[in-house]
């Protein structure tokens, strides 16, 4: 078998396809792209067409979520799942006792309630504007670039978030520094909006935080009920509340070891060992049924 393997991560990039001399199709999917909220309808048509002709081409299909697999396994039975992963070693500098908390953050009174990612139409921004104005006593860190559509950026919730006195948006920080932001926060959050979108989603910044051993309090995110014993799972606005309370409550320092294990168990190099494992045995495969 002549020819490389080729991998693409989006059904945009399907053009490509015969013109790289590839043996071997590798298809990643960690979106549902046809439901993107943004999207015009006329554009989610042609993903899905797109979609569809890559699976059909891919010799292997590789998903990050469960419910994605189901879906592109109906097309492709070549199709597996592999969860997504953090570098967890890296994050785990967040335990060190030597690392400085940035100052700006460190100048925040405690609670500190905080996320790290991009602030776009993902992030449900009412929760956030509720969260803080239910409990002026905490302060809600928003650490991450604030890249959300026009409608996003003109919402009330939005705008209403930007006035509190009790929300901090902290901007886009550089990537080494993040351990050192997510040891200064008490409770990490998840607050993804829910939506036919969201709920193929499987956030790696969940590793992320349980690599720091921190504990985190998520909206339901279906791909998150597998580890649900080791993160707090919130299907409603007071309940999200309800657990971070608990969690502030709660001695966390003996759930240090059972989220360090967690995260361990999904870091990139684990990743990286099952996708090889994929690979090889698909690429083998082929070979065996091309003699």
């Amino acid at each position: 078998m002549g020819g490389g393997i080729l991998t693409i991560r989006h059904p945009a990039w399907s053009f490509v396809i015969g013109r790289m001399n590839q043996s071997f199709l590798c298809y990643e999917v960690s979106d549902e792209w046809t439901e993107l909220p943004s999207a015009h309808q006329m554009f989610k048509k042609k993903i899905d067409n797109l979609e569809k002709r890559v699976l059909v081409k891919a010799d292997i299909v590789l998903c990050s979520a469960k419910r994605l697999t189901e879906t592109k396994k109906t097309i492709n039975t070549n199709t597996f799942f592999i969860p997504n992963c953090a570098d967890t070693k890296f994050f785990e500098s967040s335990l060190d006792p030597e690392l400085p908390i940035p100052e700006e953050l460190e100048k925040i009174h405690h609670p500190r309630i905080g996320l790290i990612g991009n602030i776009n139409d993902h992030v449900d921004i009412e929760l956030i504007s509720f969260i803080a104005e239910s409990n002026p006593g905490w302060s809600i860190i928003l650490i991450g670039k604030v890249n959300g559509s026009r409608k996003f950026l003109h919402c009330p919730a939005y705008l209403k978030s930007r006035k509190l006195n009790n929300v901090y948006y902290l901007g886009w920080k550089n990537y080494e520094s993040l351990p050192a932001y997510q040891k200064g926060l008490d409770i990490c959050m998840l607050p993804y909006v829910i939506n036919e979108y969201t709920k193929n989603v499987y956030p790696n910044k969940v590793y992320q935080y349980l690599a720091g051993g921190k504990p985190i309090v998520s909206t339901y995110l279906p791909e998150l009920k597998s580890i649900e014993d080791v993160i707090f799972i919130a299907k409603t606005y007071n309940e999200f509340i309800s657990h971070i309370e608990n969690a502030l409550a709660q001695d966390q320092t003996c759930y240090i070891q059972k989220r360090l294990a967690i995260a361990h168990e999904n870091s990139i190099e684990k990743n990286a060992q099952l996708r090889f494992s994929y690979l090889q045995k698909g690429v083998s495969s082929k070979i065996d049924s091309s003699l």
